[in-house]
């Protein structure tokens, strides 16, 4: 109600105004007019009274005429004055309020980002990398997803080193079946292998880059790639494991600025106890 009546009376103002001016204007026109043509409208008065009449009509149009071009410039005036308010108001936000709403309002910048493993954009972070660095059970799915891009890393003379469990250890084996209960254990080894035979399909045609086929007897409780200097993607595995679909979470972390946690993974994949695969020999 106080809203609708605040109009009423601005709308109401502005009529009045425009009135005003209205009649200030039709006001000097017949004060000129009537100065103009007084000796004909009054000629039956004496010209003394005439000469009054005159100048009453002088008066009149310097008060009136004065009046019309005044509320012209001062309207001009004052709309530029609004218009530099608004933009001083504007300044103000920017300069003061609006860096103060970006403390409470934007995060600042993390280095890191938690994502589900199926949605991770492989291509935007394998188009260009030259040196891959993989720890994982097995990734025989993941490699036939991405054939082109381990492929490409091949192509720009780039170097892949990945970590398997040894298939022959049938202890590692077991444990890695309790991890994976949807598979039995010769399904895990085939997975295995799969990993190994896959990526070694895709490099033995192509006469660039380095490829380092690696087994261990060692139990990994994480999987972890290294993607050259700038990113590395921990994944962890699961105690409970209800379907085939991975849940875990899964970190994309900027090692390019968390140094320290790439050279942890250098740490981890360098000293872990390994031997390189010949892909010559049947397991």
């Amino acid at each position: 109600m106080k809203e609708y009546d605040e109009k009423t009376i601005n709308n109401a103002l502005k009529i009045i105004d425009r009135l005003l001016l209205l009649l200030s204007i039709l006001s000097s026109i017949i004060f000129f007019l009537l100065y103009y043509f007084a000796d004909n409208i009054f000629k039956y008065l004496e010209q003394s009274t005439i000469t009054l009449i005159k100048s009453l009509m002088v008066g009149f149009l310097s008060v009136v005429f004065p009046f019309v071009i005044s509320y012209f410039v001062l309207k001009k005036v004052q709309e530029l004055k609004a218009s530099q308010t608004k933009i001083d108001l504007v300044n103000d936000i920017s300069s003061t309020i609006l860096p103060k709403l970006k403390n409470y309002l934007i995060k600042p910048e993390q280095n890191y980002e938690l994502i589900e493993f199926d949605k991770i954009k492989w291509e935007e972070l394998l188009s260009e990398a030259k040196n891959v660095d993989i720890f994982v059970h097995y990734f025989d799915t993941w490699l036939r997803n991405n054939c082109d891009l381990i492929k490409g890393i091949f192509y720009r003379d780039g170097n892949i080193n990945i970590i398997i469990p040894c298939i022959k250890n049938n202890t590692i084996i077991k444990i890695i079946k309790q991890r994976f209960p949807e598979y039995t254990e010769k399904q895990i080894k085939q997975k295995i292998y799969g990993t190994s035979e896959k990526i070694y399909e895709y490099k033995k045609n192509i006469n660039k880059g380095l490829l380092n086929i690696y087994e261990t007897n060692e139990l990994g409780y994480y999987c972890g790639i290294k993607i050259d200097e700038k990113y590395f993607i921990y994944s962890s595995y699961e105690h409970i494991r209800n379907d085939r679909k991975i849940l875990g979470p899964t970190f994309i972390i900027r090692i390019d600025k968390e140094q320290s946690i790439g050279k942890w993974f250098d740490k981890e994949f360098n000293n872990i106890p390994k031997k390189i695969v010949n892909m010559g020999q049947s397991y």
